[in-house]
């Protein structure tokens, strides 16, 4: 049986729209008014920014701004990246920014901001960790050893299809997200 690949429109952490590919109408309805609300309707797709909140090519949700990169590099490339852009990798604050992700991370691995490189789990901007939600997904993290790849894993993906947490070793190439506050 064929199944259609569905994204959910979020606005304000509330569902305003589904779309089916299956649904070509959805996209007839709703293409003005993501264009004008700065909405890519092609998942993964990220529009350039005309929010004044956001540098050109970043996505605002909330009172933050996001870019999805279009390389894939390691964890502490992908961390460098970002700083240099003034920005951080992504910190999962709430279930509607992990909702946000998804949306904008499609079919895609991508790293985010969590690491236990010293044996404790760390958001990178100093989020303590015990107060954030956590996406894990069944029996993770598990700290796999593999040598192959410079011991174990030490940093944290969203993993395809439902984007819940994976940790996996920091040495490998993986899409990533940036997040930067809006400008005021």
């Amino acid at each position: 049986m064929f199944k259609s690949k569905v994204t959910w429109i979020m606005v304000q952490e509330q569902v305003v729209a589904k779309w089916s590919d299956k649904t070509e109408r959805f996209r007839l309805i709703w293409e003005p008014w993501a264009t004008l609300c700065n909405i890519s309707l092609i998942p993964g797709v990220q529009p350039d920014s005309s929010d004044p909140l956001c540098s050109k090519g970043w996505m605002r949700y909330g009172l933050s701004c996001y870019s999805f990169s279009s390389s894939s590099r390691p964890w502490n490339v992908s961390k460098k990246d970002c700083e240099e852009r003034e920005a951080h990798l992504i910190v999962i604050n709430s279930e509607g920014e992990m909702n946000f992700l998804h949306g904008i991370a499609s079919n895609r691995w991508a790293w985010i901001g969590l690491t236990d490189l010293d044996g404790t789990w760390k958001w990178v901007d100093g989020t303590p960790y015990d107060i954030t939600p956590k996406f894990w997904e069944k029996g993770q993290p598990n700290d796999w050893m593999d040598d192959r790849y410079g011991g174990v894993e030490d940093c944290t993906l969203i993993s395809p299809p439902h984007h819940e947490w994976n940790d996996a070793h920091c040495s490998l190439n993986s899409y990533y997200v940036c997040e930067k506050d809006i400008i005021l």
